[in-house]
């Protein structure tokens, strides 16, 4: 019999927001707001890297800020449904070649061009955040709507999934290409021989 004490979920949704920065310039606000909207999409585990003032959330799972998360392996995972994030290029490299859609939140820098870039390519929202007129409930209504398009219009997860193959792909071509220019080198073939 499994130990109930461990819930394994069918769908994880990925929340952070880097290393270098504090989300929404910190405003709490948004976050609690954040969590307000998770606790509400019960379909999913939310594991969570952000620093908060609340300790304990149905459906949520918080590491501390001062911890990492094992980003690569939570997207790697097939239950791993969706990644929401700042936005950084290290995050969306990751997630694409995970296959894995992606909630933008941008908050500086080139994270705003690669929000862009996501709803461009259709693996993703991009959300944008009103820090002059701090709308908390506009923020939390787009987050949710953003949150149930995704898990539920399959078009964000195959085109996601489309292009972390072909990322896979490219990447083993040139594998390939590697491979064979260093065995034409060891054992002395040249093209044309």
């Amino acid at each position: 019999m499994p130990n109930s004490s461990v819930i394994i979920s069918s769908c994880v949704v990925l929340v952070t927001f880097g290393t270098a920065i504090l989300p929404f310039r910190r405003d709490h606000n948004y976050i609690e707001t954040m969590f307000y909207v998770f606790e509400h999409c019960p379909k999913c585990t939310f594991k969570v890297r952000v620093r908060t003032t609340k300790e304990s959330y149905k459906n949520i799972e918080i590491t501390k800020k001062e911890k990492l998360l094992p980003q690569q392996e939570i997207l790697a995972k097939v239950n791993t449904k969706l990644l929401i994030s700042h936005c950084g290029q290290n995050s969306l490299n990751e997630a694409m070649y995970a296959g894995v859609p992606i909630i933008c939140i941008p908050d500086g820098g080139d994270q705003f061009y690669n929000a862009s870039l996501v709803e461009q390519l259709e693996i993703g929202i991009y959300i944008k955040v009103d820090y002059v007129h701090r709308n908390y409930v506009d923020f939390g209504n787009h987050l949710y709507y953003a949150v149930e398009k995704i898990l539920n219009d399959p078009k964000y997860q195959h085109n996601a999934t489309i292009l972390g193959k072909n990322i896979l792909n490219s990447n083993e071509s040139r594998k390939n290409f590697f491979l064979k220019t260093i065995d034409k080198s060891i054992c002395g073939k040249r093209e044309g021989n």
